[in-house]
């Protein structure tokens, strides 16, 4: 019994979809990198079904072409597909970025960390140092077997 290839959907994960295009892991990384810089030009929308269909077109040609110069491109329909099913992804991330707020597995995105105060404290709870231009430390939690 053969597997089929699965079909990409709105609800399809991220496994499904690369699977659907056949891609290596390094060039489902590629994708997602690639359809990210190309929607960084939209004008700023706040979701990818406010972008006129007109630039929805122009972004999918865009991401096809830069596919193609990496010998990337897959069938037709299914490239269509996985463009519509990623953009509404990176408008959710890029709306995260752009609000502060923390990103895929609760990172806060590079640059914002300046613009929150942080204060290391020590194990006893006293306060060692307040840092505002530089991101959160992670501290290690105190060993009682090491005495660290």
């Amino acid at each position: 019994m053969t597997r089929s290839t699965p079909k990409i959907t709105t609800r399809s994960t991220a496994g499904q979809v690369q699977q659907a295009m056949h891609y290596s892991n390094i060039q489902w990384r590629r994708f997602l990198i690639i359809t990210t810089e190309e929607a960084v030009g939209l004008d700023r929308k706040t979701s990818w079904r406010d972008v006129p269909a007109q630039q929805q077109q122009s972004l999918m040609n865009d991401v096809k072409d830069r596919l193609e110069q990496e010998q990337m491109i897959q069938s037709n329909d299914n490239l269509e597909k996985a463009i519509q099913w990623r953009m509404p992804q990176v408008f959710k991330a890029q709306k995260a970025k752009n609000m502060g707020g923390p990103t895929k597995f609760g990172a806060v995105p590079p640059g914002d960390a300046g613009a929150r105060a942080s204060v290391n404290l020590g194990v006893d709870g006293s306060k060692q140092s307040a840092d505002v231009t530089s991101a959160p430390t992670v501290q290690e939690m105190f060993d009682p077997i090491r005495n660290t």
